[in-house]
């Protein structure tokens, strides 16, 4: 015999036609749905106060979202010593800025896999830029995937100039958009690769 079992009620009343009217509780899963991670929170009030800088700048956090490391570079670079280097391997998230207005570089993504970093993210004036590559991603997958960039790259070259040719896409689009779709496509390619752009909120 089949049995429904009505989810649990913390509330009713009847109403006006007389029928009984039930508020239930949220399960565990929609109550978490729309939660922000506390670090993300964190990481998102730093990138406010570095998106509009005209040098970079970089925050590095652990696993607890405590800062471990600040810094900040030229137009297009950070700088990095020995021992700083040590101090970001396995952290939890590395975010800068980017006054180019450009998604991660490839220098950015090779970093964040050598130093064990979970995400490499970077901010401009509209956006937020996030990679993720997972641990189980082998030095063969890694090899691969660099070797892949730069065909991929290529093809990207190719696309856009012949949208520029027809007119769908500015000059200065396409260099914003460069490594925006590399990342895209590397994303789609590999399962091991998470890549994502986002609307950046508080601008």
């Amino acid at each position: 015999m089949l049995v429904l079992l009505k989810a649990k009620y913390i509330k009713r009343w009847k109403g006006k036609d007389g029928k009984w009217r039930y508020e239930y509780a949220k399960t565990k899963k929609e109550r978490t749905k729309k939660a922000v991670n506390p670090i993300e929170k964190k990481v998102q009030f730093e990138e406010n106060k570095i998106a509009n800088l005209k040098y970079e700048k970089c925050f590095v956090f652990d696993s607890k979202g405590e800062i471990i490391l600040i810094k900040s570079g030229g137009k297009d670079y950070i700088k990095f010593s020995f021992e700083e280097v040590e101090k970001m391997k396995g952290a939890k998230a590395f975010t800068h800025n980017h006054p180019s207005e450009s998604s991660l570089s490839v220098e950015d993504i090779k970093a964040g896999y050598l130093g064990g970093i979970n995400e490499t993210r970077a901010v401009s004036k509209k956006y937020i830029f996030s990679a993720k590559i997972k641990p189980n991603f082998t030095d063969r997958d890694y090899n691969n995937f660099i070797d892949d960039i730069d065909k991929v790259d290529k093809w990207v070259i190719i696309l856009f100039k012949e949208k520029i040719k027809q007119g769908e896409m500015s000059l200065e689009q396409a260099n914003l958009d460069h490594w925006h779709k590399i990342w895209e496509i590397m994303d789609e390619d590999y399962e091991g690769f998470h890549y994502k752009r986002t609307l950046r909120k508080n601008k």
